[in-house]
């Protein structure tokens, strides 16, 4: 028996986006102009053909797929790579956009990864990795999996492990060009929730080793 269908994910469309609408979007530089113009535009139809519509709700199953839950599948842009998806283009278009799209979307895995582990738990803990900063302390979400986001994930979250390979990408990209990223990374470590973004903070670091320091 189908249980209660529950609403939209906030990101997420109403409805099933047709495939060739989502590879048209997904795939090539269709996109580059809103991403100029219109970027809150081209944020929304990035993140709805990854974000799964809504579905029937079976309350009494427990699922062991811990980093996949609420992505609609992408058969075309697997295995994860760097250039799949229009995550690099968004940053080299509009960088502040493009990182802001990446956040939102790894925030969003995150927060279903969440969800499963204390479910399937039954727990209400947090994992998470704490960082001590001059005016205080925060925490990220995510166990050693999580961590490692931006080296594998499974199944249909495949598109977040693509997009924060586009980030890392990207910020290498910007240390090639003598670009001073302490802006980008303060971003990420202000806005962001997930523990997935320090496993790819740390390996950009190992990319710049003066990173690690306090003289760039």
């Amino acid at each position: 028996m189908l249980g209660r269908l529950r609403k939209p994910w906030p990101d997420g469309p109403k409805r099933r986006v047709d495939e060739h609408f989502s590879q048209a979007v997904l795939a090539g530089d269709a996109l580059r102009p809103l991403m100029v113009s219109r970027p809150a535009i081209a944020q929304e139809l990035i993140l709805a053909p990854y974000i799964e519509e809504p579905q029937h709700q079976n309350e009494y199953e427990s699922s062991m797929r811990l980093n996949d839950g609420g992505f609609a599948f992408q058969s075309k842009n697997t295995p994860a790579m760097y250039f799949f998806g229009p995550w690099l283009l968004f940053l080299r278009t509009n960088p502040a956009y493009g990182l802001a799209t990446i956040i939102r979307i790894t925030d969003f895995a995150t927060d279903r990864w969440l969800e499963r582990f204390q479910g399937f738990n039954r727990t209400k803990e947090e994992p998470g990795y704490r960082l001590y900063f001059a005016d205080g302390q925060k925490d990220y979400i995510g166990n050693a999996n999580v961590y490692n986001w931006h080296r594998y994930m499974n199944n249909d979250a495949v598109g977040v492990e693509s997009a924060l390979m586009a980030l890392e990408k990207w910020l290498c990209e910007q240390i090639d060009q003598k670009k001073d990223i302490s802006a980008e990374i303060n971003r990420i470590l202000q806005e962001s929730k997930s523990a997935a973004f320090l496993g790819l903070l740390v390996a950009v670091g190992l990319y710049n080793l003066t990173l690690f320091t306090h003289e760039q």
